[in-house]
């Protein structure tokens, strides 16, 4: 693991003054999995800074990545921050094999560290840092209890170590909320009073999630109500009735499973990574979650085959029924009205039905070249770009209330009843 020395000075680009930055080292915060993090000052700033120095070769004594791994990941952490509006400028010495990144300092004391008297606050406030961070396109994929930051003066809290974190998805967010309420409550569980309050969390959590996406998506939502009405009224008078309604009902059902079957065995493939890279395990579990990792990449590779038949299907219909009706307009006299009674509208709004679970796919098997294939020039490349030009939230920002004095004193059941089905 990579040290830094207190005292001494290092130079980033800074990317909000586009120039040079000189960053002075105090004093060591913490330490991470790969690397360790400094309190900096800088004269061009008036607020602390943090400053986080990463060895690309390291390896914990758990968690063993490859150089090419570790470079990803830290460029990945650094994108991130950039998203979140965290990052100050970062350097990456390619000579040392080093990655140099300052940010902005976050107040506050990790969960852990927090007072019992506080603790249910700092809880709450933790999980509403969560949720923000999923709102802003991140899942985190280690939310104990030390990546929480509880700023005690205002009552919030703040998300912090990027290491492992993933852009996010339902799959994802269900996993983060599942090990953040593992690491501080008791296990779900239907036979015991406090497994049963941690279930509840975790329902009233994805009931939440849901209607916010819904808010947010109404097309999508729109078309899911369409396809069961639809479903609904072919169980009750026949498809008969429905004619094409009834087969793009079809469509977009498939196109919507499609992509939530890929994102749920992305988690697991996430999931069984880590536990390969896990030097604790034995050689003979570690080669059985390899094999597992297999098997994910084959099922996403069959989801890649019938989304390719199906577009290849739908094309060739399409193009038939051109040609057809080309020679059926040459030959009538009302040559736009021809047109516009013999288009193809089903082919064409098929296409566009399954473009979107066709993109998603793609997107997956992208992400798998950048961590097996790439070499590390197109890597470097790829997110240098990407930190240049930050994305935007892809839903509302999730915004914590202020707790009343009744409310901070009482339990966290309490809390999940009271307030979170008001968020």
């Amino acid at each position: 693991m990579t040290t830094a020395s207190t005292n001494t000075s290092i130079q980033v680009y800074d990317l909000n003054k586009k120039k040079r930055l000189t960053v002075a080292i105090k004093k060591q915060l913490g330490e991470g999995s790969f690397g360790q993090a400094y309190l900096a000052e800088s004269l061009a700033y008036k607020n602390p800074l943090v400053y986080k120095c990463v060895d690309l070769q390291a390896n914990n004594e758990f968690i063993h990545y490859s150089a090419h791994q570790l470079l990803r990941l830290t460029y990945r952490e650094v994108d991130y921050l950039q998203q979140l509006g965290l990052l100050v400028g970062y350097q990456h010495d390619k000579k040392n094999k080093k990655m140099h990144i300052v940010m902005t300092y976050l107040p506050g004391t990790p969960e852990y560290y927090v007072a019992p008297k506080l603790r249910r606050l700092a809880e709450f406030s933790s999980f509403c840092a969560l949720r923000d961070l999923h709102r802003k396109g991140i899942a985190h994929m280690d939310p104990h209890e030390c990546n929480f930051l509880f700023d005690e003066k205002n009552e919030k809290a703040a998300v912090i170590d990027f290491g492992f974190a993933q852009n996010t998805h339902l799959f994802r967010q269900l996993r983060d909320f599942y090990i953040f309420l593992n690491m501080r409550r008791t296990k779900p569980s239907f036979f015991n009073q406090a497994g049963r309050d941690t279930l509840w969390y975790f329902v009233d959590f994805y009931c939440t999630e849901l209607k916010d996406y819904i808010l947010a998506n109404r097309l999508e939502a729109a078309q899911t109500v369409f396809c069961y009405a639809v479903v609904i009224i072919a169980a009750i008078c026949g498809t008969s009735m429905l004619g094409i309604a009834s087969i793009l009902a079809q469509e977009l059902i498939r196109a919507t499973l499609l992509p939530s079957l890929s994102q749920l065995l992305e988690a697991l493939q996430d999931h069984y990574e880590l536990r390969a890279f896990n030097q604790k395990q034995k050689v003979a579990m570690r080669c059985f979650y390899y094999a597992v990792i297999g098997v994910m990449i084959t099922l996403q590779g069959l989801l890649l085959a019938l989304q390719a038949i199906t577009l290849q299907n739908c094309f060739s219909s399409l193009f038939s029924q051109l040609s057809h009706l080309g020679e059926v307009c040459m030959q009538s006299q009302q040559f736009f009205q021809t047109c516009l009674q013999a288009f193809p509208i089903e082919e064409v709004a098929k296409i566009f039905i399954h473009l979107q679970p066709w993109m998603h796919i793609c997107q997956y098997w992208f992400n798998n070249a950048e961590k097996y294939l790439f070499n590390e020039e197109i890597i470097v490349t790829h997110y240098q770009h990407k930190i240049a030009n930050p994305t935007k939230p892809f839903l509302p920002l999730f915004k914590q209330q202020i707790l009343s004095n009744k409310l901070r004193e009482a339990t966290p059941l309490s809390l999940s009843q009271h307030i979170l089905p008001r968020l």
